[in-house]
């Protein structure tokens, strides 16, 4: 399936949810994204990256142009009950009430009889420990990512939507991590990183996306960053895998 951005504009300060908010300048902005890949969204700018990720999933509106699934309209409502934003999103019982990676996990199986898979089958699948399945998921750590990916797969969500994340959140989650994304693919998701540039997301991602197009600095293999010109150069460091 081929999600089509075509010439969108999106230059907002935007409240998202009580405590966050994104401003994003993205101006005719035209891209092809296939389900089954994983995609970094980067610049300069975090909140451009992430007001792209949040337009693909429909948490915010695009001003002008338009978004389609192969060839026909997608709406923002298609797309943000198709999408699953990774640390914020929760099944919540009767709407209000916290639940844990086990019941909101068994609450998408029931939802989705054509999944497949066993609650056990997602807990081996996804690495969730035992002694962390029944807590709530903010009393998770780095464990929690995989949760997360969990629960949205388990509840039929095809769009992963990730925050902006830190150098050291990446290298830290990374060993098992991979997994999860590379099995979140071969079901066929969509997955978005809006990441900073310096950040090295090799092993993670299959496309790089610039939300800016005029970027003065490139991506070279694994991940090394580097200015393309003087202009800036000490503005932040190079980072090297």
């Amino acid at each position: 399936m081929r999600l089509r951005l075509e010439n969108v504009t999106f230059t907002k300060h935007t409240k998202i949810n009580k405590r966050y908010w994104i401003s994003g300048y993205i101006v005719n902005f035209s891209h092809d994204f296939e389900f089954g890949k994983s995609y970094l969204l980067t610049s300069l700018n975090e909140g451009q990256n992430e007001a792209l990720a949040y337009l693909i999933s429909g948490v915010v509106e695009a001003e002008y142009g338009s978004i389609t699934l192969n060839d026909s309209p997608y709406t923002s409502e298609q797309r943000r009950k198709d999408a699953w934003l990774v640390r914020w999103d929760q099944i919540y019982r009767f709407g209000f009430f916290q639940q844990s990676p086990k019941n909101q996990i068994r609450h998408g199986i029931r939802k989705n009889p054509d999944l497949m898979m066993t609650e056990m089958d997602i807990m081996r699948q996804f690495d969730l420990t035992p002694a962390c399945y029944t807590r709530l998921l903010r009393q998770f750590s780095h464990e929690g990512w995989r949760a997360h990916c969990a629960i949205g797969f388990a509840n039929g969500k095809r769009i992963f939507c990730f925050p902006s994340m830190y150098l050291e959140t990446v290298d830290t989650i990374r060993y098992r991590f991979t997994k999860t994304v590379e099995f979140l693919k071969s079901q066929g998701a969509l997955i978005l990183f809006p990441v900073l540039p310096y950040i090295n997301m090799d092993g993670l991602v299959d496309e790089i996306v610039h939300t800016h197009r005029e970027q003065n600095y490139s991506i070279e293999e694994h991940g090394t960053w580097i200015w393309k010109s003087s202009a800036h150069k000490d503005q932040y460091p190079i980072i090297k895998s």
